[in-house]
């Protein structure tokens, strides 16, 4: 049976304190060795380091060893930096693949395109989707999506069918009703795609920081900068991330739900069977302002009941 780290030690106060060091001390050097790697990549991002490496290469004033190894790192931080710069200004890169299946439609061509998307400061795994030709034939123009790596939140088959219509039914009502194909957008089509994939990611970061910043996470409450304990619950219901559910400490529950861009355009709390039209007010808003509200909401709320009461006093 393994004994309780108490009782192991003894409750000696002394060990456990000199373990709470050590494990402080750690978390300083984890820290430390982040800023300096930062420290080393910004000194390395400048054009002039560069230059006075390459310089000082050719006047041969530090040793060749370093020579070969600083002037490596710092084109390999170039290097880097150049595809950071790509990923941030074109976000949308397409390409051209190749199906191996030998029986694949226009002989196995494809069209493939690359959403390159940031979250938290830095770049996540891409996202792509794969178009090809519906059907065989030299006047095909059409484009219908393949394969993709989107997440099921995302409303691929909505703006697939809204940007890029393919289907012969489709085709065939449209000219029906107008007298004329129906036009295919994949400039339209990208923009539209790219923007639902940032509105989800804004959403899905929003609220694991809400979660973090309330203590809510499972991590250590260090990193909560709420102090009180304000809420029990705060989730997302759907994988949208467009209902959102909140339980609060003193029994209050609630639900939001946001547009695509975050807003927040409906809200209900119920607090001992009955709407809390209160609350509901002052929650309205974006979801990037909820932690801001909640805490404002809570300090009203509990100095309200004290300032009743020393108006009686």
């Amino acid at each position: 049976m393994i004994q309780p780290r108490d009782e192991v030690l003894g409750e000696d106060p002394v060990i456990l304190e000199l373990d709470d060091e050590i494990n402080d001390l750690q978390s300083q050097i984890t820290t430390l060795k982040a800023q300096r790697s930062l420290q080393v990549s910004t000194i390395l991002s400048f054009q002039s380091t560069l230059l006075n490496l390459n310089h000082l290469s050719v006047q041969k004033e530090i040793p060749e060893y370093a020579d070969s190894t600083l002037l490596l790192t710092a084109k390999t931080q170039n290097e880097h930096n150049q595809t950071n710069l790509y990923r941030i200004c074109a976000t949308i890169t397409s390409f051209t693949i190749q199906d191996p299946d030998p029986n694949a439609v226009n002989q196995g061509y494809l069209l493939a395109l690359r959403f390159d998307i940031s979250e938290s400061g830095k770049f996540i795994r891409p996202y792509y989707v794969v178009l090809n030709k519906p059907w065989n034939g030299e006047n095909n123009m059409m484009l219908s999506v393949y394969r993709h790596t989107l997440p099921p939140a995302i409303p691929l088959i909505a703006l697939a069918e809204k940007y890029l219509p393919s289907s012969k039914n489709q085709i065939s009502l449209e000219i029906e009703a107008t007298g004329e194909a129906p036009k295919q957008s994949l400039i339209n089509f990208s923009r539209a795609l790219r923007r639902c994939i940032i509105a989800y990611h804004n959403r899905l970061s929003i609220i694991n920081n809400l979660r973090t910043d309330f203590g809510l996470d499972g991590s250590d409450d260090k990193e909560a900068i709420y102090g009180e304990e304000i809420l029990l619950d705060l989730s997302a219901t759907d994988s949208e991330i467009r209902n959102i559910r909140l339980e609060w400490a003193d029994g209050r529950v609630g639900k939001l739900v946001v547009d695509e861009d975050g807003e927040i355009k409906k809200c209900i709390v119920i607090n001992e069977g009955a709407r809390d039209r209160a609350t509901e007010r002052a929650l309205h808003g974006g979801i990037q302002n909820l932690g801001e509200n909640l805490r404002e909401e809570y300090y009203k709320r509990i100095i309200r009941p004290t300032s009743i009461t020393n108006d009686f006093h």
